[in-house]
């Protein structure tokens, strides 16, 4: 009886000390998520000083207001332009009020001409529409000739462990990739590791200055050190969250596959050190993402499935 007695009170004591600890973690979860976001900020200030190092203004809207038996009506000429001498594809969508001659749609290539488009004229004053550019498109044909994944080179040399890809993310990692970015690939490694080519192709991007601050803030998400490369399909590589001072190469160069182009880092909006991947380009329904297989580590190709990777 007594050892009964025993064996329920340290049986009562591990559920308790379970709940307990189970309280503590979501707890603490939820008031780490539900922080003052000043304080955040103010830990993150570093990473939040100064201007972008890039001005990505590629929209400009002019207004125009005529006089009308019914009082005044506005249309606007939304005037598309490339910002850093590379051309890019930029989709408008959902324009309202709507274009001049029908549509709400633009889809288009911008190369050294700016674009102008106008609206159909409007008492509200306000016009309104959904954006996105890449220097990459992708045509509603692919995959061509019956492949199911674009074959590139695995991004990071040594060990590191892929914690999401193709819609799938790691127990305790964030799920960042679901709908146009189902198929771009996180790469966890220790900072500095390696970052190659995955495919041969035209550096159109460029930008090294951010701090490796590990830092998940919205506000950091266009403040990434970031190399994008064309390849000669028209298709593009982004490679995301690089570490300061470490990007090799220069917009305007050629590099080829398996070449060394930067280092893993933790800038942007980023908690840990990692490769940001994405293979794809825009379309005239959005930007997408190619699902991708891997080669260039010596075992022949593999798909991109969580978990460890040694790549020499």
């Amino acid at each position: 009886m007594k050892t009964n007695v025993v064996v329920s009170s340290i049986a009562a004591f591990i559920i308790l000390a379970f709940f307990s600890f189970a309280a503590a973690f979501l707890f603490g979860v939820r008031k780490g998520a539900s922080a003052p976001a000043d304080r955040a900020r103010e830990e993150c200030s570093g990473a939040l000083s100064g201007r972008p190092l890039v001005d990505q203004r590629y929209v400009e809207l002019r207004e125009s207001r005529t006089a009308s038996a019914d009082g005044e009506v506005v249309s606007w000429n939304i005037v598309i332009r490339k910002f850093d001498g590379f051309d890019i594809w930029v989709l408008l969508d959902g324009i309202d009020p709507g274009l001049d001659g029908g549509g709400n749609r633009i889809y288009v290539e911008v190369g050294d001409e700016e674009r102008t488009f106008r609206t159909q004229p409007s008492r509200s004053g306000k016009i309104s529409f959904y954006r996105e550019f890449a220097y990459g498109s992708v045509t509603d044909a692919w995959p061509e000739r019956g492949a199911e994944r674009m074959l590139v080179d695995y991004p990071v040399r040594g060990r590191s462990r892929i914690v999401q890809a193709d819609g799938k993310h790691s127990l305790f990692g964030r799920d960042t990739h679901s709908g146009k970015m189902m198929h771009a690939v996180d790469v966890s490694a220790g900072i500095g590791a390696v970052v190659v080519a995955v495919r041969d192709g035209l550096v159109v991007h460029a930008v090294d200055g951010y701090p490796d601050a590990g830092c998940y803030l919205p506000e950091l998400k266009a403040r990434s050190n970031t190399v994008v490369v064309l390849h000669d399909d028209g298709t593009e590589a982004v490679y995301g969250h690089l570490m300061q001072g470490s990007i090799g190469v220069d917009a305007g160069s050629r590099v080829r596959a398996g070449e060394s182009i930067a280092r893993v880092g933790n800038s942007g909006m980023s908690s840990q050190p990692h490769l940001h991947l994405q293979v794809g380009g825009l379309t005239e329904h959005g930007y997408r993402t190619i699902p991708l297989g891997f080669q260039g580590c010596g075992s022949g190709s593999f798909l991109p499935r969580l978990g460890e990777v040694s790549c020499e």
